[in-house]
C-alpha cells in the first residue's frame, strides 16, 4: 500500500499514527487517529476542515507538503512496503480469523498492511484471537437480541394501536354514515 513509504519520505514523526482505513492512509495522534486522510488519488482530506489542526505546527506542515505533491503522494502509495521484522499477529474479522504481521505488536502500532492494532482486537496468540472474538460476537450478539425484543414490544404496541384506532374508524362510519371526514379528499369546508 505505500503507508509506510508516505511516512518516511515526508518524515511524519513517531508521535503521530500513519495507518490505513477505507478512505486512505491516515495520520492521527492516540486521541484522534483520522486527523488527515490521503485518498489514493492523492488528494488530501481533514477532519474538521484545514485549519481543525492549526495550532499544531507538525500537522500543518505535513497537510501542506503532501498537498503540494499528489503525484509523488501517488507513487509512494503504489510502492510495495518493506519490513525489518514480521511478527504474526491474529485478528478475527466477520467471524474468521485473519493472519497479519506487523515490525513491533500492540497499540498504537500497524500491522504490514495498515490496520492500526487497536488493544483487545490482536493479539500475538491465535487462540486468545478466537476466544476474545467470541466472547465480543456473545455480548454484541445479546445486545442484539434486547434490541429486538424492545422493537418487537413496541411492533406490537403499535399494532394494537393501529388496530384500535380502525375500529373506531369504523363505529364512526357504521353510526354515522352521511357525514365525510374533516380529512377526507372529498370535504370542502
Amino acid at each position: 500500500m505505500g503507508w509506510k513509504a508516505l511516512r518516511t519520505h515526508f518524515g511524519i514523526d513517531a508521535g503521530y499514527i500513519v495507518h490505513v482505513t477505507r478512505r486512505g492512509v491516515c495520520i492521527g495522534s492516540p486521541l484522534m487517529t483520522e486527523i488527515i486522510t490521503i485518498c489514493p488519488d492523492g488528494s488530501v482530506v481533514n477532519r474538521g476542515g484545514r485549519y481543525g489542526y492549526a495550532a499544531v505546527e507538525e500537522l500543518t506542515q505535513y497537510h501542506d507538503a503532501l498537498e503540494a505533491a499528489p503525484a509523488k503522494v501517488r507513487e509512494l502509495l503504489a510502492t510495495k512496503d518493506e519490513f525489518q521484522a514480521s511478527i504474526p499477529v491474529y485478528t478475527v474479522i466477520d467471524g474468521t480469523v485473519v493472519e497479519k504481521y506487523c515490525e513491533v505488536f500492540g497499540w498504537p502500532n500497524v500491522t504490514h498492511d495498515g490496520a492500526l492494532m487497536f488493544e483487545h482486537m490482536f493479539f500475538t496468540d491465535r487462540n486468545m484471537a478466537v476466544a476474545r472474538a467470541k466472547g465480543t460476537a456473545e455480548y454484541s450478539l445479546s445486545l442484539a437480541r434486547e434490541e429486538l425484543k424492545k422493537a418487537t414490544a413496541e411492533v406490537e404496541r403499535l399494532q394494537s394501536t393501529v388496530l384500535r384506532r380502525e375500529a373506531a374508524l369504523a363505529k364512526l362510519h357504521t353510526d354515522h354514515p352521511g357525514i365525510s371526514s374533516f380529512y377526507s379528499p372529498h370535504h370542502h369546508a
